[in-house]
């Protein structure tokens, strides 16, 4: 009973007690337990419609595109400005499949196992696939279904597990790129379904049908003349505060829907060389010049040193550079020219040789696999012989036996080409047989691809050529001039640490301030900085008035200062309220001028064009379908009335887009072309299935929920 007392004394505190010791259960679940939930919160790259898309499966789709990118290119890597736009196709593309998928989802729209086969090897082989280099004929240039067949099957035939883990490298990436495409194939399929049925849904009727066949039947020219509507001054007409909104809230939510926007103030600096930079580059040129006139091993030594490696080739004079030319036909073997400067980079040149000879020459081969060398060698004499004694047709001998199949095809032969495009494309060995072979000859000559039988074709005429060796090196900021320009900007933005410091002093201080509004969170430029994306990111995550740290970009120091955001909804009246105003301005102004002209009683053209201050023109072939006319751009009034006014009557004045017109439809043409709805029918059906297709993704976009988190991860 003490006990119980006791319990019964102590209540409150055992109350308190226990709702601590929920409390930290409950935090410490949501902190270890929990913890899943947690990263998950912060992890989501995008958020559509509820469905979180973490930065695992965003950045492996980023992935796999990259690879794609790298193997359709045939690049081991690609250009820093290649990754923002995978980037931005993977967002593009996530957010389409996402919304399409929902809608389909609804619709109990899918794409079935047979729909996809008919899509890879069947009668409706998808066009994406049609479209691939990877599948078409080289001869042709067609696509061929049989490649694409054979492609599929060997990518079928590759399994998973040891054998998987056995693959080559190239299996691996055939495996990879098919299973990246047969995705991308049937995405887009279900898309062209879902698109096409909405499309049915709005097809045109008897009227839509008759109207568009009317509208295109009677085409007009007419005269004009008109008076823009800037000759009105903007103090004449008011435009008031009530019009601008009721207008804004008009148009709102077809024209001023943003995501979250950011507005800076900015400047750089480029990153220069100094005069001591272009004094050193030169003094280590004429250190150079000495050994580069005098050495025997000439290839060695520039492609040690300088950024242009040598060429063992002989080129055309004709073809060189003015001070190269005059070089290659005045100097001496082994004479050096320079160093001189030239688009900060010295360079200086050396006469290795000098002759006359054909500039390109044609020529054909059987390339022959070394993978046997001394079978190979004895199959390359034996068709020597045959041709030599005329017993063998090359071109059919070339389709027989060579396996560069390219240039079998066509039998054998190479086109033409000069030494530098044998130099680079065969090699040194090559190169000098084919230049030094006398014409209609046929021999042999190994290189790294394998045995050659060659025959020269044809030359080009004599001509001088040179070989000239070069040797180059750029004039690059040193680590003293690049420490001294970071130092003079870190010490201003050490002094001026916030937005208005940096508005009030950078121009004394001899730097350009300038702006960029309407910043998106997918942006990676900054006015014309390209690859700023570090910059953007930060803007995303500043105070409003904070300046960033140095950006070093693209040889610029940049420096950023956050001067207002603007959170996702639609763009503040504020901002778009002088371009509303103008355009309510412009609408008063035809008004105006159009009442004044109508109370001057005029009625000739040559009359109002005095009195517009304008000069008569024409337009031809307008129509009411006409959406663009030449010389007067988009002038719905125009295209609308034309066709329908009487022929030679003066119409107007009516007000426009840019202008108020007076005109005069002079001559009428009818089209004789009978009405074939089916032919209509196709025109309007085509029309609409292509608005259609964007239209339906925008409207998709603008009722969906997305949350762009990708300025806090890339």
């Amino acid at each position: 009973m003490a006990t119980l007392e006791k319990i019964r004394n102590k209540a409150a505190l055992l109350v308190t007690a226990i709702g601590i010791a929920l409390v930290a259960f409950i935090v410490g679940d949501l902190f270890t337990g929990g913890q899943a939930w947690w990263q998950q919160s912060q992890n989501k790259v995008v958020v559509i419609n509820g469905e979180r898309i973490s930065y695992e499966t965003f950045q492996k789709n980023v992935n796999d595109l990259t690879e794609i990118y790298k193997l359709q290119t045939g690049q081991g890597s690609l250009p820093s400005e290649y990754y923002q736009q995978i980037n931005t196709q993977v967002y593009d593309n996530l957010v389409r499949e996402t919304l399409v998928t929902e809608e389909a989802d609804k619709l109990g729209m899918t794409v079935s196992v047979e729909e996809l086969t008919d899509m890879v090897s069947g009668d409706n082989i998808s066009p994406i696939l049609q479209q691939m280099p990877f599948f078409r004929n080289q001869q042709t240039g067609e696509f061929d279904k049989n490649m694409l067949i054979n492609f599929v099957n060997t990518v079928a035939s590759i399994e998973d597990g040891a054998q998987g883990q056995m693959m080559s490298q190239d299996l691996l990436q055939a495996r990879q790129f098919w299973m990246f495409w047969e995705k991308t194939i049937k995405k887009q399929r279900l898309e062209d379904k879902y698109t096409t049925l909405l499309s049915r849904a709005i097809m045109p009727n008897k009227l839509d049908i008759n109207d568009n066949y009317e509208g295109g039947k009677v085409n007009t020219d007419f005269a004009y003349v008109r008076q823009s509507l800037r000759t009105v001054p903007d103090s004449i007409v008011n435009v008031s505060s009530a019009e601008v909104s009721a207008l804004y809230n008009k148009i709102k939510d077809t024209r001023y829907k943003q995501g979250e926007t950011r507005s800076v103030k900015y400047f750089y600096v480029d990153i220069l060389p100094s005069e001591a930079d272009y004094q050193d580059a030169e003094k280590e040129m004429n250190s150079m010049r000495e050994e580069f006139a005098t050495t025997t091993e000439i290839g060695d030594f520039v492609n040690l040193g300088s950024e242009t490696p040598y060429i063992d080739a002989y080129v055309a004079v004709s073809n060189l550079g003015a001070d190269e030319r005059q070089f290659a036909e005045s100097g001496t073997v082994n004479d050096v020219y320079g160093p001189y400067l030239e688009n900060d980079e010295y360079k200086m040149f050396r006469l290795m040789g000098r002759m006359n000879g054909p500039d390109s020459i044609q020529a054909r081969h059987i390339m022959i696999s070394i993978q046997n060398e001394a079978q190979a060698l004895t199959l390359a004499d034996s068709l020597v012989n045959v041709l030599k004694n005329k017993k063998g047709n090359f071109a059919e001998l070339a389709e027989q036996f060579s396996i560069d199949r390219n240039s079998a095809a066509n039998g054998g032969n190479l086109g033409w080409f000069t030494e530098i495009t044998a130099l680079r494309n065969v090699g040194q060995v090559f190169k000098n047989a084919c230049f030094e072979a006398k014409l209609k000859t046929y021999f042999t000559v190994r290189t790294d691809y394998g045995i050659h039988v060659v025959e020269v074709t044809d030359k080009s005429k004599d001509v001088l050529k040179a070989n000239i060796a070069e040797y180059s090196i750029s004039v690059t900021p040193s680590s003293r001039t690049i420490q001294s320009t970071y130092s003079r900007v870190n010490q201003f933005v050490a002094n001026n640490n916030k937005l208005d410091l940096l508005e009030k002093n950078a121009s004394e201080n001899g730097f350009n301030l300038q702006s960029a509004t309407r910043l998106a969170t997918s942006d990676a430029t900054l006015g014309n900085i390209q690859n700023a994306r570090q910059a953007v990111r930060w803007a995303f995550h500043a105070k409003i008035g904070s300046v960033s740290e140095i950006f070093e970009i693209d040889n610029k120091f940049l420096v950023v200062a956050l001067a207002g955001e603007t959170p996702a909804g639609y763009t503040p009246l504020a901002q778009v309220e002088p371009f509303l105003r103008n355009e309510i301005a412009n609408e008063k102004k035809g008004a105006k001028i159009v009442d004044d002209l109508k109370a001057k009683g005029i009625t000739s053209i040559d009359g109002y064009a005095k009195e517009m201050a304008s000069s008569v023109d024409t337009a031809k072939f307008v129509n009411f379908n006409t959406s663009r006319i030449a010389g007067l751009g988009t002038e719905a009034v125009l295209s609308g009335l034309a066709p329908y006014v009487k022929e030679n009557s003066l119409q107007g004045p009516v007000a426009g887009k840019n202008a108020v017109y007076v005109f005069n439809v002079y001559n009428k043409n009818t089209s004789e072309a009978p009405f074939n709805a089916e032919e209509e029918k196709r025109t309007l059906e085509n029309t609409m299935t292509y608005r259609m297709q964007y239209q339906a993704m925008e409207v998709l976009k603008n009722r969906a929920k997305i949350e762009d988190n990708r300025v806090n991860f890339y």
